[in-house]
């Protein structure tokens, strides 16, 4: 970008070392080439200030006196608002305009703010009430810092050394460095004044505010060149003191692989770019003398006996996820200014601040993986975009819908989905609460990236069976064709392995006709066989270029990876994913589809144990259901059943003997009641069986440990508890694990399959890859693949539902307060804070939000 007033921008990672070496300390006036004028020659109050591009009426403010009289009658109160840190943050549009108002106003406000025990106070100055702060610093009240449109200054109430966070010190470029397969390296000379001029460097700038440092460097490398480029891995990043207004400086450089190669420069910034042989480019005068550069490059070839393989360490992508993005190289700068020999990326405009752009939705991770683009506006949120096959396939055709010449859809009043519709993840919110995360809302568009008779799909099952798969199956299929014209469907028979070790299906509407009142899939299933190299060779020998996968997060993990191996290919096709599980741990989406019918069919069990269990003379029912790392499905069993005593779930451990034990609970309901109902998930209860059955290391084909079965130990521990006492128990134990997921779905889950599957189908039409479908608050969304795969749903026992439950049954909760807090602490999860707050911790570790 352009020049930093008295510094420059830098070569590759070159610096500008007048700049450093001066290491100003001269104040703002002085560095500026302006004659200082005595304000008090002017008349203020009638001048009108422009500010962030509106135009502001100075407002007539009376010269404060330090001998100003407080007014005999009762003063009014600052508008202000409570935050929840126990502070204060004042109002600034209903400041008073009258300095002997605003200033009885603050101190009446500052003592009834003492008296209530508050701490900061946040007041925030417009340019048109400037002659209130030399007030306000009367009063108390220190500068903390300034924007083009506000002072903010800040108060300490209590007599006890100031906890508010120091206004942000520091700024943060990105540089990219860009190689291709010819092993030629993207270089650009700047238009600046200092010694840095003429010199071939790698294109640099400051991230704007709210973007993401991956895609800024692909913006930074798209405005000063116009080469698209995609984000691999961040390979060096460098920390220099004292630089701009005696801050510091912050450079992350990232590894960019090109996705173009021609260069159109921006001649407002830019003298000229080329494509420098890496060769030609180390051997320059600079390089020696660059840290920076050096070490980047050097690192990357350390182990490499040759330069020829840097294009197969930088040009290979990493498939470990969103993690995979946080992790540097080992290569860490971390110096001050005074040693005059290290590299920087700065860049900011003349006035020394970063310029600003547009933000847009860019590819920037290993897994497909979008950045957080922050919509501005009155109703501002955080849109959490899913990929484009525009996004690396630059000038694809675009098509009319083929839906707006369907007399079944014409009808349809605004039936197509604008492009602009999001849904937010959360619809529950307070005053205080963080920017929302915003998801792409599903649905047909006006506009379709691929013709009807182009379209050659693939439906693929993978993981363990769910009611449901088959009417997923067949309303893609349908949707396709009835939909879109799309005629050629291919079923992969037996999973992932059958992309390229069994026969396809040939899938049609007849085919597919009554396959929803059957359960299982027709297509076959299997766990494991993911060969990303293998399967992207099928998908494109076949000309495969819809790609639809089913299944559990083990699945959608997989299909991020085909994703980015299709995207590496630059091949044309969606990937588009159907979450797939009936224990329901997916998470962002409501529910999953089969988890109603599962639920339903559990109810067969929990009622034929009921019956056992009345039956006899201290009757106990056991009933295991299917939950491995989350308890929804025994939960809402549970809960719709409404005969179980006792519901055992992962998230909740639970202990045997002593005060407050199972043993004791069941004992005391057999007394009460005669007979009890227990349901409890497989996973629940594995770390009592650790404790006294040796611990396997075994896992099933997708990489999931094998658990011992909880239901048979439990049953024997209390058949010995009650044999122990000389009690007489009568025990029937009911595992109906396989059966509640092998049958047909229900009438609620039909229609839910129906949904999904239209969804994904609308979304592949129109461009969309690298995404799975949802519910999320009632609507179908499209969700990146990264969103689902970070981690997994579960049951949160401080949550009203699991309140519901333990009333239900009356059981004890097994936990003690230390352990319910403890389980608070591991859900708070973090969120995008508002553009005016920040976090910090106090001495203590204490976070909190504070507003700026």
């Amino acid at each position: 970008m352009a020049t930093l007033l008295n510094g420059s921008l830098y070569s590759g990672f070159y610096d500008c070392q007048s700049f450093l070496k001066k290491k100003h300390r001269t104040s703002w006036p002085n560095m500026c080439s302006f004659q200082r004028l005595s304000m008090a020659k002017f008349d203020w109050s009638s001048i009108s200030h422009r500010v962030g591009g509106n135009l502001f009426t100075k407002k007539g403010i009376n010269v404060f006196s330090p001998k100003i009289t407080v007014p005999s009658f009762a003063p009014e109160f600052l508008d202000a608002i409570e935050d929840e840190y126990n502070g204060v943050i004042i109002d600034p549009e209903s400041l008073p305009s009258s300095a002997n108002a605003f200033v009885s106003a603050l101190r009446a406000s500052l003592s009834y703010w003492k008296s209530k025990g508050k701490k900061g106070v946040w007041l925030k100055i417009l340019p048109e009430q400037a002659d209130l702060v030399p007030i306000a610093i009367q009063e108390g009240f220190s500068y903390h810092h300034a924007e083009r449109g506000y002072v903010m200054l800040t108060h300490w109430i209590p007599c006890e050394p100031c906890m508010l966070p120091d206004s942000p010190s520091h700024q943060i470029g990105v540089g990219g460095f860009v190689i291709n397969d010819k092993r030629e390296v993207l270089v650009v000379k700047e238009k600046c004044p200092c010694s840095c001029s003429g010199v071939w460097k790698f294109p640099t700038g400051y991230i704007n505010k709210s973007e993401e440092i991956f895609s800024a460097a692909i913006r930074e490398v798209k405005e000063e060149t116009g080469v698209d480029t995609i984000f691999q891995q961040m390979v060096a990043f460098r920390h220099v003191h004292l630089v701009a207004f005696e801050n510091s400086d912050i450079l992350f450089v990232c590894m960019l692989e090109p996705l173009s190669s021609e260069i159109t420069i921006d001649d407002k910034e830019i003298q000229d770019a080329k494509w420098m042989p890496l060769d030609e480019f180390v051997g320059q005068s600079f390089y020696v003398d660059d840290h920076m550069s050096r070490k980047v490059i050097d690192s990357t070839t350390s182990s490499s006996s040759s330069i020829s393989s840097l294009k197969s360490r930088f040009l290979e992508p990493s498939v470990s996820g969103i993690s995979s993005l946080r992790k540097f190289s080992s290569v860490k700068f971390n110096t001050s200014s005074s040693s005059g020999s290290n590299s920087s990326f700065n860049s900011s405009s003349p006035s020394g601040s970063p310029t600003r752009f547009p933000t847009k939705s860019v590819l920037m991770g290993s897994a497909g993986n979008l950045k957080q683009k922050t919509v501005s506006g009155p109703a501002g949120y955080v849109l959490e975009d899913v990929p484009h096959l525009s996004d690396y396939i630059p000038d694809l055709p675009i098509y009319p819908n083929p839906l707006q010449d369907n007399p079944a859809y014409s009808v349809v009043k605004q039936y197509f989905v604008h492009e602009d519709d999001t849904v937010p993840q959360k619809i529950v919110v307070h005053k205080t609460s963080p920017r929302g995360i915003h998801f792409r809302r599903a649905g047909p568009r006006q506009k379709v990236y691929f013709e009807s008779d182009e379209v050659h799909a693939c439906i693929v099952t993978c993981g363990g069976l769910c009611p449901g798969l088959n009417t997923v199956i067949r309303e893609i299929v349908c949707g396709l064709y009835h939909m879109y014209g799309v005629k050629r469907v291919l079923g992969i028979d037996g999973g992932y392995r059958g992309f390229y070790a069994k026969n396809t299906v040939p899938l049609t509407p007849k085919v597919v006709n009554d396959i929803h009142k059957r359960g299982g899939t027709i297509i076959g299933t299997s766990r494991g066989g993911h060969d990303k190299s293998k399967i992207v060779d099928s998908i494109q020998d076949r000309g495969i270029n819809q790609v639809f996968i089913i299944g559990g997060d083990g699945t959608q993990k997989g299909a991020s990876v085909i994703f980015e191996e299709v995207r590496k290919r630059g091949l044309k096709v969606a990937v588009a994913g159907i979450p797939k599980t009936i224990d329901n741990d997916i998470p962002v989406i409501d529910k999953s589809f089969g988890f109603d019918s599962a639920v339903e069919e559990a109810q067969r069990a929990i009622n034929a144990a009921h019956v056992e269990a009345e039956s006899m003379e201290n009757g106990i029912g056991l009933v295991k259901l299917m939950g491995r790392y989350c308890g929804f499905i025994a939960m809402y069993a549970t809960l719709a059943s409404r005969d179980v005593d006792c519901c055992l779930i992962p998230e909740s451990p639970f202990y045997l003997e002593g005060t407050g034990g199972l043993f004791e609970y069941i004992e005391k309901r057999l007394k009460e009641n005669g007979h009890m109902v227990i349901v409890i998930a497989e996973g629940a209860g594995q770390e009592l069986l650790s404790e006294i059955i040796h611990s396997t290391t075994q896992q099933d084909a997708s990489g999931n440990k094998l658990l011992q079965d909880v239901g048979l130990w439990l049953s024997q521990r209390i058949k010995d508890y009650f044999k122990q006492r000389k009690m007489v128990m009568n025990l029937k134990y009911i595992d109906p694990t396989y059966m509640i997921r092998a049958i047909p779905s229900n009438a609620s889950d039909n229609v839910y399959c129906t949904l999904l599957a239209q969804s994904a189908v609308h979304g592949a039409m129109a461009g969309y890859t690298g995404f799975t479908v949802g519910l999320v608050n009632g609507r179908q969304t499209y969700i990146p693949f990264y969103r689902i795969n970070e981690k997994q749903n579960k049951v949160v026992i401080t949550d009203r539902m699991w309140a519901r439950l333990l009333s239900s049954t009356n059981q004890p909760s097994f936990l003690s307060a230390k352990d319910v807090v403890e389980d608070k602490k591991e859900e708070g999860t973090s969120c995008p804070l508002l553009d005016d707050q920040i976090f910090s911790e106090d001495v203590s570790g204490n976070k909190k939000i504070s507003h700026v």
